[in-house]
């Protein structure tokens, strides 16, 4: 299974806008990145196969500055989607955060910061 763009920001997003946000060895991991403000230039919910074979769902935001952050943790794309749902998808600047869940796990997830 090639990858399967699932939602993205722009309608009509170039190919090497859609590399770097996808494929670019240089994307970092949100949870190396929490207390960050983002201010969200770009972004892309898409899927794709694992090496088990396992379909994985990333969310992966390109901030103005270039750097281009990822996740595949659940909590953090549905808090993301939520967030631009509510302002018609143009997510403007987002902090990452971290929560401690019922069972003391550490997860990361995000909270809407407004206007840049």
């Amino acid at each position: 299974m090639a990858m399967n763009i699932i939602r993205q920001s722009k309608e009509n997003m170039k190919a090497t806008e859609i590399y770097k946000l996808s494929k670019d060895p240089k994307i970092q991991k949100m949870s190396e990145n929490i207390g960050r403000t983002v201010n969200v230039d770009s972004w892309i919910i898409y899927s794709e196969l694992n090496a088990k074979g396992e379909e994985v769902v990333v969310l992966s935001i390109k901030d103005q500055d270039g750097t281009v952050l990822a996740t595949n943790s659940k909590v953090f794309r549905e808090q993301f989607e939520d967030i631009a749902d509510i302002c018609g998808g143009d997510v403007d600047m987002i902090e990452i955060i971290s929560g401690l869940s019922k069972n003391n796990r550490e997860y990361v997830t995000c909270s809407y910061v407004g206007n840049k």
